[in-house]
């Protein structure tokens, strides 16, 4: 049998909106013959499922200011668990990731999913911020051809 690819989730939480539920659901149905899943959480609260089989780092992202810890935090457990893949679930740990990436000595090929519109997530003083890290990722993806082209057209890279 062929090695499994190791492959590191990063999500805020668990809980709430429509990605923390994508994340868990992938997870759940994501084939453990050909992956080996991993989780990292910015924070550990946790209201949707968990595979048994899926180890979960908690980066303890509690307040704004434990943003640059959980940078540092995410660094090195990608140096610690080599994953072949990292895979963000949304603007938040795209953050994070795309950080946390720029510190790590192990260096993963990295998805970065856009999960709402960006005219919104990735307003402000952060959007030239995040068209550098997402012109980092190996692939950027949507769930909507209608979500690509604004992502496209706000955060070209």
């Amino acid at each position: 049998m062929a090695a499994r690819l190791r492959v590191l989730f990063v999500c805020s939480s668990l809980t709430g909106g429509g990605s923390e539920r994508f994340v868990s659901t992938v997870l759940g149905f994501l084939s453990r013959e050909r992956f080996a899943p991993s989780l990292c959480l910015l924070r550990g609260e946790r209201s949707y499922p968990l595979a048994d089989d899926v180890p979960l780092a908690d980066l303890g992202k509690r307040r704004p200011w434990h943003l640059p810890r959980s940078v540092l935090r995410l660094a090195r457990l990608l140096d610690a668990l080599e994953p072949e893949l990292v895979f963000s679930a949304f603007s938040y740990p795209s953050f994070v990731t795309g950080n946390a990436l720029t510190l790590a000595h192990h260096r993963p090929a990295w998805v970065a999913r856009v999960a709402s519109n960006p005219d919104w997530s990735e307003a402000g003083a952060l959007r030239p911020w995040m068209r550098r890290l997402y012109a980092r990722a190996d692939l950027v993806v949507a769930y909507s051809t209608a979500l690509c082209r604004r992502g496209v057209r706000v955060l070209p890279g």
